[in-house]
């Protein structure tokens, strides 16, 4: 067995080896070369988090302010979006992808551009897979169907496309034409070819739109996503851009990285530690019938951090507890406390899923518009002249967004 082992080792050092070198030598033959990289966990800080199973997180006790947009629902303009993707502000508007459609509203929630549409002509895509803004040069990045880039001004208009590495990205972020991408955890399973390098991966580097440096981080044990053996664990917020740098998270884990936007460094930044209270095993290295397994027969553990989004002054991220539990937390970055548990909205009685920020306030929506049910304590966050409209709010029309401004944690 140890012999085994040991031959399996040295065969995976022999092919690292073999890829890193591949790389350097064909620098100058292709468009581009791939580096892969570790990230040390080192120099981070530490976040206890003990988890209890009569733990509350009440919106009311975590809310200094809550503001609520109705999102411009017309036909006409083609303004329906569906479940939403991903939210993405800037300029005092809100660029969002729901289903096939990306449009942006303003402050109001009125709506203002549609970008592209579906089919096979010049800024058509046929399949959208996740849209991105270039804060700088002021324009809507959409990936169609994992190999093509277009661009469209915050206005609407159309600019240009260009190809990218054939790679199944969820998320992206933007800096000087460098794409931070994100990949679920098996989401390229259908791209496993024995001829690339591509199959599976969580961050990936790319210089110049996909024309220059390729580095890819946190590879993941390839032998575990074949055909056979995939898995799909979502993660809806993998990057918070905090200005000079962006933290990242992937699937399954319980740390959380930071990217430097100038060096493009990847350093660790936090670790969620649940002490006796964490799995004991890493299920970010296991099959998804293993991992259903295990997290199933240990009611009392935590972990499975995700939906991480970090602010100027604060973190917040859920994590999973017991079997079907998915709790909530608050990370106060200036007083270094927490407050944790399952989440309760006693302010409209329905869930929030919050999937951006800016500044200290988190940015999210509600889904399901006829469940909104207004407690006493809302009429300490809404004025009267909205809850009224509030209640009259059209229950089949795009969904509410939410904004949160976090209070600190005492």
């Amino acid at each position: 067995m140890r012999l085994h082992l040991l031959k399996k080792i040295s065969t995976t050092i022999y092919f690292v080896i073999l890829i890193l070198f591949a790389g350097t030598s064909c620098k100058n033959k292709q468009k581009s070369h791939l580096e892969v990289e570790g990230i040390p966990l080192k120099d981070y800080i530490s976040i206890g988090v003990d988890p209890q199973p009569e733990d509350e997180i009440l919106f009311s006790d975590i809310t200094k302010t809550i503001r609520m947009v109705e999102l411009e629902f017309s036909e006409e303009k083609e303004s329906m979006l569906g479940r939403l993707k991903t939210i993405e502000f800037d300029e005092g508007c809100y660029f969002t992808f729901g289903e096939d459609r990306i449009i942006s509203f303003d402050f109001r929630g009125r709506f203002i551009a549609k970008y592209g549409r579906k089919g096979r002509g010049p800024g058509e895509y046929l399949y959208p897979n996740v849209i991105a803004i270039d804060k700088e040069k002021k324009e809507v990045l959409i990936i169609d169907n994992i190999q093509k880039i277009l661009k469209y001004s915050y206005s609407g208009d159309y600019k240009e496309s260009s190809d990218i590495e054939r790679m199944s990205m969820k998320a992206i972020c933007v800096h000087k034409n460098t794409l931070f991408c994100y990949t679920e955890k098996n989401t390229n399973w259908i791209l496993n070819d024995p001829n690339k390098d591509y199959w599976c991966n969580e961050l990936t580097i790319i210089d110049d739109y996909g024309a220059g440096k390729i580095r890819r981080y946190i590879p993941v044990n390839k032998e575990l996503y074949t055909i056979e053996n995939r898995t799909t664990v979502p993660e809806p917020t993998p990057f918070s851009d905090l200005g000079s740098s962006v933290s990242f998270h992937h699937t399954i884990s319980d740390v959380i990285y930071s990217i430097d936007k100038e060096t493009e460094q990847v350093t660790t930044k936090y670790l969620v530690n649940f002490g006796n209270k964490g799995y004991s095993k890493d299920i970010s290295q296991m099959s998804t019938m293993d991992m259903l397994e295990y997290t199933a027969t240990h009611h009392d553990k935590a972990g499975f951090t995700t939906n991480v989004i970090e602010t100027d002054d604060y973190l917040y991220f859920r994590y999973r507890f017991g079997v079907h539990r998915f709790n909530s937390a608050v990370y106060d970055k200036k007083s270094k406390k927490i407050k944790h548990g399952k989440e309760i909205n006693d302010i409209c009685g329905v869930p929030v899923r919050f999937l951006g920020h800016r500044d200290n306030i988190l940015i999210g929506c509600i889904d399901d518009l006829s469940k909104l049910e207004f407690t006493d304590k809302a009429a300490a966050f809404i004025s009267p002249e909205l809850l009224e409209q509030l209640k009259k709010i059209d229950v089949y029309a795009n969904c509410l967004l939410v904004e949160i401004e976090l209070k600190d944690i005492e």
